[in-house]
């Protein structure tokens, strides 16, 4: 443990030095403490998933990976990484002071790649679902292994392009935020600290509130008849918990636009509820008995057959 903190750098107003504060170094120790969680459980399910023993039927048959749950899969990575960025803060906790270095800046990128990564796969999964429920017959079987190889090659293409292009061309870019390593408040930063930290989640729910609304007002005024497969996960929970785990932060970031002085006490805690995103996750999963949505393989003529597992959901007219 360091004996002082270094001498602050009078560029970064971020900077400060939390030896004597005991109070902000035991919240961000919380914070790295529900991190590990997070990324406990949601590596043990990805664990889980790639053991192939699960996924043989008893009869012999092979399971076959809905691309809904493909999307989850890419989601849960997410939350890992995003776990162990807030793991690496036990460092500044333990050490009383934020330093910069390679170990800050790949804090920093991870915290990056997580946050951007999680938002826009919750809107692939907003997506996805919308339009199985709106145009089942548009967008079929292939349709959705389509979306899902685009969202993918499309989510990963972004996140390249959002870490690699501003870190190589604006210095310092990463660096201390004062409770950790983020993108540093610099008026040439300022558009991909925005984008970064609020635009994507902010995207991400108004696309959930948009679609989900006209989801459940449809469902409201309409005789709708539905045939969903026994096996097709409805993935309404993990877009449930992002909307949960951004709502405090996404407020906290509203005040701070609006020039109010926020106390680094409500940042430690609205982190510390966005960083439970992957521990929500998964016990959503156990307690709604979700298994992936797994369908059976079976013959191309099976497929065009109504399934004796499709269950028709009615929904009566309120």
């Amino acid at each position: 443990m360091a004996s002082e903190c270094s001498y602050p750098d009078p560029g970064n107003p971020d900077e400060f030095c939390l030896q004597r504060n005991f109070p902000l170094r035991a919240g961000i120790l919380l914070v790295s403490e529900i991190g590990l969680v997070s990324f406990t459980l949601a590596t043990s399910l990805l664990i889980y998933f790639l053991v192939p023993g699960h996924r043989v039927h008893p009869e012999g048959l092979e399971y076959e990976v809905q691309p809904m749950s493909v999307l989850f899969l890419f989601a849960l990575s997410l939350n890992a990484i995003q776990g162990t960025s807030n793991v690496m803060s036990v460092k500044w906790a333990l050490e009383g002071e934020v330093t910069e270095g390679s170990y800050c800046t790949a804090q920093a990128v991870m915290r990056q790649i997580g946050n951007d990564g999680v938002a826009w796969f919750t809107i692939a999964i907003v997506v996805l679902t919308y339009l199985q429920v709106f145009h089942p017959g548009f967008i079929g079987v292939r349709g959705q292994k389509i979306f899902m190889a685009a969202s993918i090659g499309f989510i990963s293409l972004f996140i390249f392009i959002m870490v690699l292009i501003p870190a190589a061309t604006l210095y310092p870019y990463y660096g201390d935020t004062g409770l950790w390593c983020w993108i540093v408040k610099r008026k040439e930063n300022s558009r991909f600290w925005i984008a970064s930290e609020n635009a994507w989640t902010w995207l991400a729910v108004s696309v959930t509130l948009v679609a989900y609304g006209i989801i459940a007002l449809w469902d409201g005024i309409l005789l709708v008849r539905i045939t969903v497969p026994h096996s097709q996960p409805s993935y309404t929970f993990p877009v449930l918990v992002y909307f949960v785990v951004v709502a405090p932060q996404s407020v906290l970031r509203l005040l701070q636009f609006q020039a109010s002085q926020t106390r680094h006490g409500w940042t430690i805690l609205t982190s510390a509820i966005f960083s439970s995103g992957g521990a929500l996750n998964v016990i959503f999963w156990l307690w709604t008995g979700r298994r992936f949505g797994f369908s059976l393989r079976v013959q191309e003529l099976e497929r065009n057959q109504p399934r004796p597992e499709d269950v028709e959901l009615d929904q009566l007219v309120t």
